[in-house]
């Protein structure tokens, strides 16, 4: 009766975990159910969203606006700023040494 009552184990707090003895063995398996892995779905080369072949005119429609407006104003932005970066330069050069390091310096950071 008493070795009996050494291995009943009680808590000292009713919202305590209940003690267990490490006496216990294990058992070496677990059940574990494999759930199969859903393989992931690319919307661009779905064929159900029709996305396997390339249209060339679609893609020229859609993307019109960029090699019409974006790209021709963006490009003589940048080559306007660099012959103005360059100006600068050459007048720094005849003035002083420093030619190669001002086109480095002036180049804003991202």
């Amino acid at each position: 009766a008493i070795a009996a009552k050494q291995n009943v184990f009680h808590r000292e707090n009713k919202n305590r975990p209940q003690e267990l003895s490490s006496k216990r063995p294990v058992s070496r398996f677990r059940e574990v159910i494999q759930i199969p892995k859903q393989p992931s779905k690319d919307p661009r080369f779905d064929a159900t969203i029709g996305g396997k072949q390339f249209d060339k005119d679609a893609f020229a429609k859609r993307y019109s606006f960029l090699y019409n407006d974006v790209i021709p104003q963006e490009r003589a932005r940048l080559k306007e700023l660099l012959k103005v970066r360059l100006m600068r330069c050459m007048q720094l050069w005849q003035v002083s040494d420093m030619w190669p390091r001002c086109l480095v310096s002036d180049v804003p950071s991202r």
